[in-house]
């Protein structure tokens, strides 16, 4: 519920939060309750300029809708939310201009929130789009000269043009016009509000308090009721919240006052109309549902017609009807409203164009047909022309191109009959409609209004080609190992003759494929075959490879099949890792297998070193710092530790000998200690089958830069053994 207080200056019902929020003391009639005086003070805020309607506003605020919106003051920014008419409630929760409200909770003007409605108001700007010329405007009070804001513009604006301006009787009152922003919609929304086969659905909006519906007209002369039809029977109790309720009220659009007696048994409201979620229903006395009295219950499970008696409404001033759904809890309350209408004195209903019905219609592509009708709601003064025709002339004909509505015959349901097309294609049932345009007529009542379109589905009877079914996993792998990967092809139906299916790899160095074909006869068509690619070891030290494995095109007999080419499957060769098994420390990521990637990791942290001073360099131990990336274990980074992870998985290629750079060394050298024998054959410098021993002029211990690296490529210090060697070519 609300907490109205009585005495608005004093906030003893409130207390200070840990949180910065003013939250209502436990026991105190604000608790558990929303702050009117919240509510309202953010809504005048709103009329005072602080929204992007307002040109002075507008004119401070930068962004769109992908980067956000953000509003410039002197020295600063404040984030706006998406729709730029609020405060971000993420950076400024207890902000008044924030869209959230918690219950129990107070806001007030924050300075930040005062300085922008000063910027907005004080600015001298022109905006053509805006019915306001300027935001500020000489006026006279107390006999003094001043200037004021825009509100009072807006204010006076407003009822000028609501007397000028409004239209006389209801626009979009049979909801057949559905997209806002389309001429004739008519009505205003705020919230979950959508509009479909003519009827309207108010939905719970957990991002605010109400979804509305309004719009604001002139009661025709003539007019004595105003009827509609209403289904409210999903609203929601809520726990430990105020229960949802829908509200109708018809105020006059200058004064803000109700414009009949407001609902019987309820205090504070200016509603006219108020349902619970219990069944109670609460009305005025000029306010009729078929049966019941005000304050007893009503199965509003079934949809009820509602008339309110407009005898006693002043005519000459423009009212504004709402429709509202109010939400405390939950997403799932839901009304929806149809039939909504002015009825004369004479009897007659406000213009209309029924179209009855306007979805779920059905024909088939074998000729088979559906039927609507239109009907007028009230008779016209000329003829009334409806045009018709079909989105999709492939999937259904009309056997009128037209309807022709008289001044006899207005109330006579004139019936359309749509033909189902054959289009040949096997394209499934499609959707189309019989789009109903924009009517055409003396009477300007008539004359621009746009009956709801028809919505229609095409059943194909086409039969589908039979098809060469490719079932593979999307991940298929293999290794240079020589790991399998399997799929299977089949046929959908029986063929009349043989199906040969030939496959082939993309790139044999990396998998091979086997069957070369497939055979499908009348027998076997409908057993899967099962398809092996195997894995190849390509000799190089590189990366997880693509290829793909390709279903050419089909050969045979059975004309339904020959020429379909299936589906290809990719698939992935992995490496073939080395297992770590002599030197540990060359699995530099510790991944338990030595790859590229951990030479890779000692090369990227070189190229870090050569941008560093000699005296950073030296300051460095990396047996404390990073021992993974010190192969060697020297207490430095340098290719050297790079160039045993290569060696490794260079000699992986030679059959698992691990090479080693020795001067006339054997196997009980020193250096080699804890290298597995078996896998190790010494090779001597001066043999130089793969490797090559160089002379420098440089010292032991001696530090390169890029220029010397450019003229003795790879060199390396050994300070285990002081001996400089070179690997490879």
């Amino acid at each position: 519920g609300w907490f109205i207080d009585a005495t608005p200056s004093v906030n003893e019902e409130f207390e200070l939060s840990a949180d910065g929020a003013v939250r209502a003391a436990a026991g105190s009639d604000a608790f558990g309750r929303y702050d009117l005086q919240t509510v309202v003070a953010h809504e005048l805020g709103h009329l005072l300029g602080f929204t992007v309607q307002f040109g002075g506003f507008a004119q401070q605020v930068t962004g769109n809708d992908d980067v956000g919106f953000e509003f410039m003051l002197e020295g600063g920014r404040a984030k706006l939310d998406r729709t730029a008419n609020e405060l971000d409630p993420n950076s400024y929760s207890n902000a008044l201009m924030a869209a959230t409200l918690s219950i129990g909770q107070r806001k007030s003007a924050t300075d930040m929130e005062v300085a922008m409605l000063q910027m907005a108001r004080t600015a001298t700007f022109v905006d053509i789009e805006s019915p306001f010329a300027t935001t500020t405007a000489h006026l006279h009070a107390d006999g003094h000269e001043g200037t004021h804001g825009g509100f009072v513009l807006l204010a006076e604006d407003v009822i000028e043009q609501l007397q000028v301006g409004a239209s006389v009787g209801l626009t979009n009152g049979g909801f057949v016009v559905t997209e806002p922003n389309a001429a004739g919609f008519g009505w205003s929304i705020d919230g979950a509000v959508a509009m479909q086969n003519q009827q309207v659905t108010l939905s719970e909006d957990d991002s605010r308090l109400l979804s509305d519906l309004h719009q604001t007209f002139v009661i025709p002369d003539n007019a004595v009721k105003l009827t509609f039809t209403v289904n409210a029977s999903g609203l929601a109790a809520n726990q430990l919240l105020p229960p949802d309720a829908f509200e109708v009220a018809l105020l006059n659009a200058i004064t803000a006052e109700s414009a009949l007696p407001v609902a019987n048994g309820l205090t504070d409201t200016d509603a006219i109309l108020n349902l619970q979620e219990d069944g109670s229903s609460y009305f005025s006395s000029a306010v009729t549902i078929d049966g019941p009295l005000s304050g007893t219950q009503v199965d509003w499970s079934q949809p009820q017609n509602v008339t309110i008696d407009l005898a006693n409404v002043e005519h000459a001033d423009p009212v504004t009807l709402y429709f509202d759904l109010i939400g405390f809890g939950s997403t799932s309350s839901v009304v929806t409203l149809q039939n909504l209408q002015l009825v004369t004195d004479g009897g007659t209903a406000e213009p209309g164009i029924v179209v009855t019905p306007t979805s779920d219609l059905t024909t088939t592509e074998d000729g088979g047909t559906a039927q609507f009708t239109v009907v007028l709601t009230a008779q016209p003064t000329d003829v009334v022309l409806v045009p018709l025709f079909s989105s999709s002339t492939r999937e259904g004909r009309l056997s009128a191109a037209s309807l022709r509505f008289t001044p006899d015959n207005w109330d006579v349901p004139q019936t359309v009959v749509v033909t189902g097309q054959d289009d040949d294609l096997v394209d499934g049932d499609r959707a189309y409609a019989v789009i109903t345009a924009w009517a055409t007529s003396a009477d300007r009542r008539y004359h621009g209004m746009n009956p709801a379109d028809v919505q229609l589905i095409n059943r194909d009877n086409d039969v589908a080609l039979p098809q060469i079914v490719v079932n593979a996993a999307s991940d298929l792998w293999t290794d240079e190992g020589g790991a399998t990967a399997q799929f299977e092809i089949v046929l959908s139906a029986q063929p009349t003759a043989d199906v040969t299916v030939p496959l082939s790899s993309t790139n044999t160095s990396e998998g091979i494929v086997s069957p070369a074909e497939v055979i499908f006869t009348a027998s076997n068509w409908d057993q899967p075959q099962t398809i092996t690619v195997t894995g190849v070891n390509d000799g190089l030290v590189d990366a997880n490879a693509n290829y793909w494995i390709t279903t050419g095109w089909a050969v045979s007999a059975d004309a339904r099949y020959h020429g379909q080419d299936p589906d290809d499957v990719p698939v992935v060769n992995r490496i073939q890792q080395r297992p770590v098994v002599a030197f540990s420390n060359l699995d530099t990521n510790r991944d338990s297998f030595v790859t590229p990637i951990d030479a890779l990791l000692v090369i990227n942290e070189l190229n870090r070193l050569s941008y560093l001073s000699p005296d950073e360099i030296r300051d460095i131990d990396y047996r404390l710092d990073n021992p993974r990336l010190d192969v060697n274990a020297d207490g430095l980074v340098s290719p050297f530790d790079a160039l045993l992870v290569i060696n490794e998985l260079n000699n992986h290629e030679l059959g698992g000998k691990q090479v080693a750079v020795v001067d006339n060394a054997d196997a009980s050298d020193a250096a080699l200690a804890g290298v597995d024998h078996g896998d190790l054959f010494p090779v001597e410098v001066d043999e130089k089958p793969i490797v090559h021993a160089i002379a420098s002029t440089r010292s032991s211990g001696d530090v390169f830069d890029e220029i010397d690296l450019a003229e003795i490529a790879l060199a390396v210090v050994d300070t285990g053994r002081q001996r400089e060697t070179v690997e490879g070519e």
